[in-house]
């Protein structure tokens, strides 16, 4: 690899522009604190942005409807009517779904339900298809999932959003959002309503189904959202944001050879993150999250149409609490480091009437510390690698478990017929957790405009 490099070095170098002339004056602008990939090299994986604004986001109960459609995406129902994402073949619990960076709290069974999630403020969906670079942790060789939030608007103070579908589906959301000098917020309020399957008024349920269970997959959630900003210069801001989710009732479908009515009670999600980004030089970038994700529900199974044979009771209350400070280096316009680190302490609990009498908590902490590097040598060769190590401790080990997280990256960009269309190849090696050497070669074609 090294006498390949080198003898691409003089071609690269005769292709380079020439280097601009040094500002006297340099300017920086600072979005919203996000710990995202900007361009398939920090990912190392095929990175697709999704655009959420105008007709998907206005068509959308929730990202569950907004994630149908996309090519490698599959994204089903599971028994107990949650999502069921998978990027390329890869598992739901193989996939990790972020916000502006910061992990979601996959709950008891490692699922993030994207049905719960609302569709409000997001301006763009990231998706890194196979597996990527070590900086997203561990949990991520199918893939990211990650949901970019949008700038609070500065001509904006009021907005509302009506969405009305059948089956008495619909969503009512109120937000505002204004800049003010050196503050920004936006904040929203919601509710979704979706009386899932409805049957015709001729339809005559089976024996099993005991009075139309295939009816019982309504649900109405509240949300309230929330988002703070600082910016007390051009080189340092301090983003806050918070919110709750809460379902009173949540009906779930049941099989039709079964004689049982299935619901969650009392479910709600809750979440604060508290974010910062200083410029600390010309090249050096400092940012990272102190996040919360917490969540509840109770599950219960009955025996009749009533609701007064109860079979099953089962309550779970899980968090996360987690910190991912990150440091980017760029000594030239071609070359870019990076270097942090993830630890999280992941706690949950059940108790129910048939296993768990009492209740029974759960624990697991996890670090992960990595670094990556890339360098672009020519407009149509970049290379960017990526080192991580991860460990584990649970409340079921005495000992840590710790495994490298390495990966590579080339990218090629060649120019045939014609300079609008710039076919982009991806070749990724990434082993993972003690598991054989993979190799992923993927291709895409992306179109500019000239200006």
């Amino acid at each position: 690899m090294g006498w390949l490099l080198l003898w691409l070095a003089p071609l690269c170098a005769q292709n380079s522009p020439a280097p601009e002339a040094p500002d006297s004056i340099k300017t920086y602008l600072l979005e919203t604190v996000r710990v995202i990939a900007e361009t398939p090299e920090e990912s190392i994986g095929a990175l697709q942005v999704l655009e959420f604004t105008g007709t998907r986001e206005a068509s959308t109960l929730n990202l569950y409807e907004g994630l149908q459609g996309i090519a490698g995406i599959t994204n089903t129902a599971g028994t107990k009517g949650e999502s069921n994402l998978r990027l390329r073949g890869f598992r739901k619990n193989e996939v990790k779904v972020l916000v502006d960076g910061r992990p979601l709290n996959a709950g008891y069974f490692g699922n993030v339900d994207l049905h719960q999630l609302a569709p409000s403020g997001i301006r763009e969906i990231r998706i890194v298809k196979g597996p990527g670079s070590a900086l997203y942790g561990s949990g991520a060789m199918g893939g990211v999932v990650n949901i970019i939030t949008a700038d609070p608007d500065p001509e904006t103070w009021l907005r509302l959003d009506l969405l009305a579908k059948r089956n008495n589906a619909n969503r009512f959301a109120l937000s505002s959002s204004h800049q003010l000098g050196d503050l920004s917020y936006w904040f929203s309020l919601a509710r979704e309503n979706n009386n899932g399957i409805v049957l015709s008024r001729d339809f005559t349920p089976t024996p099993s189904e005991g009075g139309g269970v295939r009816d019982h997959s309504s649900k109405t959630q509240y949300d309230i959202h929330s988002r703070f900003g600082y910016s007390p210069s051009e080189f340092s801001q301090t983003g806050l944001s918070a919110g709750i989710s809460v379902i009173p009732e949540r009906l779930i479908a049941s099989s039709v050879y079964a004689v049982e009515y299935r619901m969650y009670e009392d479910w709600a999600r809750y979440w604060a993150t508290l974010e910062h980004e200083a410029i600390l030089s010309g090249s050096l970038r400092l940012s990272g999250h102190l996040y919360y994700d917490g969540g509840r529900d109770t599950y219960l199974l009955y025996r009749d149409a009533a609701h007064t044979n109860l079979q099953t009771r089962s309550k779970m209350i899980y968090s996360t609490l987690g910190f991912d400070p990150r440091l980017d280096w760029s000594p030239g316009a071609s070359t870019k480091v990076s270097a942090g680190l993830r630890a999280e302490r992941l706690h949950s609990t059940r108790r129910d009437n048939v296993a768990y009498l009492e209740w029974t908590p759960h624990w697991l902490d996890v670090i992960s510390l990595w670094s990556q590097a890339s360098r672009e040598f020519s407009p149509i060769f970049s290379v960017s690698a990526s080192l991580g190590f991860s460990g584990s401790l649970t409340d079921g080990n005495a000992s840590p478990k710790v495994f490298p997280e390495p990966s590579i990256g080339f990218f090629f960009k060649l120019l045939p017929g014609g300079e609008n269309i710039r076919p982009e190849t991806t070749f990724t090696l990434r082993p993972r957790g003690g598991l054989p050497m993979m190799a992923r070669a993927r291709n895409k074609r992306t179109a500019s405009c000239p200006l």
